[in-house]
């Protein structure tokens, strides 16, 4: 199970240093010999889809990377330090799907249960307590185990209009999950929203 790649992510990118006190990145990431881009050490940005945005930071000891997940439609990607977006066992990104017309945020969570047991039916899935971010609004917490690659995942759903924000935490084992999932809710319950009137570029 996994939130990458999701059909309903809009594009979204980075805006830089609104709500931080330093700069997050460059105009451009230094790139190897290949072509290929490496991760800047940054403290945090907001990242966006449609009008909601979401500001946070990297834990201590963690990297945020607003590269190395760009092929995949990530713009906010974290993990420890001296590991990569590619080889770590534990590694937090955020997310972002739309809500249909008729839709609630249970129905909606619902659903992506549902399209995770079609894939693992063996899954299974445990309420934790909400997380209540610094602007206010509460993410509704769902941890998942069992899957057919063996990982434990939580994931915090946010729903602001009609624009839901997915804060997720996958990590390859149960016991680097138990380690970092603490952490995790540190991450979640220290950003903010923000709304945002920014056009996704054609």
């Amino acid at each position: 199970m996994t939130r990458m790649n999701s059909t309903s992510c809009a594009a979204f990118s980075l805006l830089l240093a609104l709500s931080f006190p330093t700069a997050f990145c460059q105009s451009a990431h230094p790139s190897t010999k290949d072509g290929s881009q490496v991760a800047e050490k940054m403290d945090g940005g907001i990242v966006y889809s449609n009008e909601l945005g979401i500001g946070l930071g990297a834990p201590k000891n963690w990297t945020f990377d607003s590269a190395s997940g760009q092929s995949q439609g990530l713009y906010a990607v974290m993990y420890p330090d001296g590991s990569t977006w590619s080889n770590s066992a534990q590694v937090i990104y955020v997310n972002f799907a739309t809500l249909a017309p008729s839709q609630t945020i249970d129905s909606f969570i619902q659903s992506d249960i549902n399209k995770f047991k079609e894939e693992s039916p063996s899954l299974l899935v445990k309420k934790d307590d909400d997380i209540t971010i610094k602007s206010k609004e509460k993410a509704i917490v769902r941890i998942f185990s069992g899957d057919k690659w063996g990982n434990h995942e939580a994931i915090a759903y946010l729903k602001s209009g009609q624009n839901i924000a997915m804060y997720v935490l996958s990590c390859k084992n149960l016991s680097d999950f138990k380690i970092s999932y603490p952490i995790f809710r540190t991450v979640v319950s220290e950003s903010f929203s923000v709304i945002v009137n920014v056009k996704p570029k054609q």
